[in-house]
């Protein structure tokens, strides 16, 4: 018998960096304070800068961590309790970038306990929900780019050893840690990553905030962590045909798998018992299901099924991207 009987729906966080806009609001529905940027929405965390609560359910006031504290192998799932112990070992958010993002770098898991003493690196996978006409990303360095030469570039000429590639409505890149990378702007993003937030910046556009100050630079340990041999993104699967559904697969990394589901009516969820799944809805409007639960869902909306909740079904036409570990 399950022991989490219900698929989890939380309430977002919402973070204030300078590049964002409203747009977290004005395309994806986020109930957004009534003045101010909003640049992140904090889907599903365990993080402490913006953990999330349960809304719904038996459990709506307790936060994720909580239940992954006092449910581990019922909510995680084996294969992640056997990985990660009881941690919550993503997290999954949307990205409003009207400003361009620094340009930055994150560590690997290694990296992460040597230089931070934090247990997860940041590898992540970025699908653009929509980009500007014209809309670039930086992805990596040109290629033969040394460590010595990247050095000498951060200091006075860093864009001139950058790679830049389009970026359109659709797109998506996986980004590995150790792969350097902003989005320029102009972008929504669907974001899932490690569970970190760690950021190495290197250079940051010489913005200053309302005190004339700078955002902090991180150079030095940037250079430990770099992958000067990343220059393209490798790219999804191909379409796969499934009754009256598609699939692809987006990334089948060692940390996670992304596939992207269009649904014409119905989709079933079998039961996992190895991993937790994270479900967002891209487009479309619906229904999930289980045996003793009913809920709709729309885009913008992410929910969490628990790995030893027995099958779920969701009716409607609908697109989205379905989140499991490894």
């Amino acid at each position: 018998m399950a022991v989490v009987k219900y698929p989890l729906f939380f309430e977002e966080s919402y973070m204030p960096y300078i590049w964002g806009g409203r747009r977290l609001e004005t395309m994806l529905g986020k109930r957004l304070p009534a003045s101010g940027i909003y640049a992140e929405s904090w889907e599903i965390s365990t993080r402490r800068e913006g953990e999330s609560k349960i809304r719904n359910g038996a459990f709506a006031g307790k936060t994720l961590t909580e239940l992954v504290a006092a449910y581990p192998h019922a909510l995680l799932g084996e294969n992640v309790v056997q990985k990660y112990g009881a941690q919550f070992p993503l997290l999954v958010k949307f990205l409003d970038v009207s400003q361009p993002l620094s340009v930055q770098v994150h560590p690997d898991d290694a990296a992460a306990q040597r230089l931070e003493n934090e247990r997860f690196g940041k590898t992540e996978g970025w699908y653009v929900l929509h980009a500007e006409e014209n809309a670039e990303l930086i992805y990596g360095l040109r290629p033969g780019v040394t460590r010595e030469q990247f050095a000498a570039a951060a200091r006075k000429d860093t864009e001139g050893v950058l790679q830049r590639l389009p970026a359109k409505t659709g797109d998506f890149f996986f980004l590995r840690a150790g792969t350097v990378h902003a989005s320029l702007g102009g972008m929504l993003i669907y974001e899932v990553q490690q569970n970190s937030n760690t950021t190495y910046r290197i250079f940051d556009w010489n913005r200053v905030d309302n005190q004339g100050k700078g955002r902090p630079l991180h150079v030095e340990k940037a250079l430990e962590v770099i992958d000067y041999n990343v220059h393209t993104p490798p790219p999804p699967g191909e379409w796969q045909q499934e009754q009256q559904n598609r699939f692809r697969y987006l990334t089948r990394n060692e940390y996670f798998i992304m596939t992207e589901r269009t649904i014409a009516q119905r989709h079933l969820f079998p039961p996992a018992l190895q991993s937790f799944r994270i479900v967002t809805i891209l487009q479309g409007t619906g229904v999930l299901r289980t045996e003793s639960f009913q809920q709709e869902i729309m885009r913008g909306n992410s929910f969490l099924l628990p790995a030893d909740l027995p099958e779920a079904v969701c009716e409607g036409e609908l697109h989205f991207i379905e989140t499991q570990m490894v």
